[in-house]
This record gives structure tokens, C-alpha cells and sequence, in this order.
């Protein structure tokens, strides 16, 4: 008999309903100014789509934020404005989408 290894849950608006206009506006607020374009609705793009899919490091990813911000940004803003996605939630709830900005 062969052994489950891994699950991975498909959170994007399948399980979880998201809040797109909401992390959009909080990636702004943290100096994202057109997160509205990295953030499609559908398909991720640049430094967005790269972390989603594993091909950026969380600090690679936070640096590169930083450049766009024009500003040194810290996980917790990140984490912030990821979790605008995330409707009716508090930030003191741990949530895996945040793993991917930590891990």
C-alpha cells in the first residue's frame, strides 16, 4: 500500500473565498502601487507568480517588494497585506497562507 506524502489544498477561491480588492489595497497602502496588475484575478504575475509557485524564497521575495516600495519592507507588512485576501479573519489567526512569506 502506498503512502500519502503530501496534500496541498488549492485555497484560491475553491475552499477559501478570497478578498482580491482587499490585499490589492493593502499592498498598495504598503507601497505596492501596481499590485493591481501583479494581482490578477486569475493568474499571478511576476515576482507574485514566482512565489506562488515556489520558485522565489520568502526573503528573495521581501527584497524584491522592498525595490518597488522603494523602502525596506518587513515580513509583517507583508503578511499584512497577504492577508487582506483573507475575508473576516484576524490577524492573530495563523493561517498557512502566511507560510508562504515565512517559509
Amino acid at each position: 500500500m502506498s503512502t500519502i506524502r503530501n496534500i496541498i489544498f488549492d485555497m484560491g477561491g475553491v475552499i477559501l473565498g478570497l478578498e482580491r480588492s482587499k490585499c490589492v489595497e493593502r499592498f498598495v497602502e504598503i507601497g505596492i502601487k501596481n499590485a493591481d496588475e501583479l494581482l490578477d484575478e486569475f493568474h499571478q504575475k511576476g515576482l507574485f507568480l514566482r512565489i506562488e509557485d515556489g520558485s522565489m524564497n520568502a526573503e528573495d521575495f521581501r527584497q524584491e517588494l522592498s525595490k518597488i516600495a522603494n523602502r525596506e519592507l518587513s515580513y509583517e507588512e507583508i503578511e499584512y497585506a497577504w492577508l487582506g485576501f483573507i475575508p473576516n479573519r484576524s490577524l492573530e489567526y495563523p493561517i498557512f497562507v502566511v507560510l508562504i512569506v515565512r517559509h
